[in-house]
């Protein structure tokens, strides 16, 4: 692969955000890791002190965004998942090789802004290092449907499976409302624990099609397990 961008070699942009960092009160990075772009801040991402993080995936798309003045691509990630980023390169000959259909890996670290910050300065951004393009140009496969993915599955069973002990519990007859029941808080206890496990994928594949349905279907669940417990606390009070 080319390596087409590195941050130590973009000056311009380490010293406006040193600049920023030092004179002013609402811009620039928080000093983590020491100042950024400074040599205590590349010997302590050299060390390990601050994570590098890599993306790999491939160009699907080029454009121009913001105001139309902003040149960005979006990369596709082997989950599936879609991530835009502006693009950099170190010269214009290096630039030309952003290509729909290029391998692309992204080496990156995470900041926090200022205390003063505009933004959360508890909130994490990366800022980018390094990156790398391949020189082969491929034909793109379908994008894999996020309704596919286990979290978006899961949460979406979460949900389902409360419906189905309400179907369980109106429709059961007397003879075998016992059987039902055991079935319906087995399904209450599954629903419950597919929420959650979807929301833990939230970090991996962000919470679109995943927080919304696992949450409705941790709180339906979880209401209906209160039900099933105070029932049963009741009944066996009055036997």
């Amino acid at each position: 692969m080319i390596t087409v961008y590195q941050l130590r070699q973009n000056k311009r942009q380490i010293e406006s955000v040193q600049q920023a960092t030092l004179k002013t009160l609402k811009f620039g990075i928080a000093q983590t890791h020491g100042l950024f772009g400074s040599d205590e801040w590349w010997k302590n991402i050299e060390s390990g002190k601050l994570a590098v993080h890599t993306l790999k995936g491939v160009i699907t798309r080029l454009f121009l965004g913001g105001m139309r003045d902003t040149e960005e691509f979006t990369m596709r990630l082997e989950t599936g998942e879609e991530l835009t980023w502006l693009r950099y390169a170190d010269n214009k000959e290096l630039f030309g090789f952003y290509a729909v259909g290029r391998q692309i890996e992204i080496d990156y670290v995470l900041q926090r802004h200022r205390l003063f910050s505009y933004g959360n300065f508890l909130r994490r951004h990366e800022e980018i290092i390094e990156i790398r393009i391949g020189e082969e140009i491929q034909t793109l496969p379908p994008a894999k449907l996020r309704s596919s993915f286990f979290p978006c599955q899961a949460a979406n069973a979460s949900w389902a499976s409360s419906v189905i002990v309400f179907f369980l519990l109106i429709f059961s007859s007397v003879g075998a409302r016992l059987v039902l029941e055991l079935i319906a808080l087995l399904l209450i206890f599954a629903g419950i624990g597919l929420g959650v496990a979807a929301l833990f994928g939230i970090r991996k594949y962000g919470p679109k099609n995943i927080f919304a349905p696992a949450l409705v279907g941790i709180v339906i669940n979880g209401l209906l397990l209160f039900i099933f417990i105070t029932n049963f606390l009741a009944a066996k009070t009055n036997h």
